[in-house]
């Protein structure tokens, strides 16, 4: 009896560690797995860190104000990462500890998110981009060339051919509307006239043009950006520096 008690209690630490053996092998297999998974996401490792917002431009308000104006032709010239992320800081840059931002934002949901097709960017890659505002950086969605796509949803609005950026602004609406029920829309659509304008009157500051496109196919341009039907693009703003 004694000899079969101490066999029986033999077998269940050997099935014990046995168990938990496989346990062990099982989670650093699913650490691995997750861990290769992650390395193929592009905005975990290949996220691009942009300058801080210059603040000491010598132009006026007064004078953007008083001179801008819609631009629709460009020059065949590269913009430079600096440019972009004090256009980007103008849209949608964090301003504040509490998370405000540059343009005024319904309950201060900020349901806006930026994306940009880059085309001639110096030292960034050709591809589509989203913009992160709170860490003020760009996450790749996708590399490669897709202003001619773009120009196709935008029904061959020759500017999206030409300029060296597209910036696309898309609205979260859930975000407004789970707050302020259907006014939210609204609200959503007033916001994006806000950073639309804040992006215009940056573009004049760095010598630069834009022009706010509402004509687009919204499901053609969803799909170039890999979004959902959950984000809903608004109008698109290509950039560049003016002929």
């Amino acid at each position: 009896m004694v000899l079969h008690i101490k066999k029986t209690s033999q077998i269940r630490s050997k099935s014990l560690y046995s168990v938990l053996f496989l346990i062990m092998i099982n989670g650093m297999i699913f650490i691995y797995v997750n861990q290769a998974l992650a390395s193929d996401l592009p905005q975990k490792n290949g996220d691009i860190a942009l300058c801080a917002p210059n603040f000491s431009n010598t132009m006026s308000l007064e004078i953007v104000l008083n001179q801008r104006r819609s631009v629709r032709f460009f020059c065949n010239e590269s913009l430079t990462i600096t440019q972009l992320s004090q256009i980007l800081w103008a849209a949608q840059g964090v301003t504040h500890a509490n998370g405000f931002r540059t343009a005024p934002s319904a309950g201060a949901l900020y349901p806006l998110d930026i994306y940009i097709i880059v085309s001639q960017v110096k030292d960034i890659k050709e591809g589509i981009y989203h913009y992160i505002p709170d860490s003020h950086k760009l996450s790749p969605i996708q590399i490669g060339h897709f202003r001619e796509a773009l120009y196709l949803a935008t029904y061959k609005q020759k500017w999206v051919l030409q300029s060296p950026i597209n910036l696309v602004i898309c609205g979260v609406f859930q975000k407004t509307t789970q707050k302020y029920g259907k006014r939210g829309y609204q609200y959503v659509y007033m916001e994006a006239g806000h950073v639309a304008q804040n992006i215009y009157l940056q573009t004049y500051a760095l010598q630069l043009g834009t022009v706010e496109i509402g004509a687009f196919n919204d499901q053609d341009v969803m799909d170039i950006l890999h979004i959902d039907a959950s984000s809903h693009p608004i109008c698109i703003m290509p950039i560049g520096k003016p002929e």
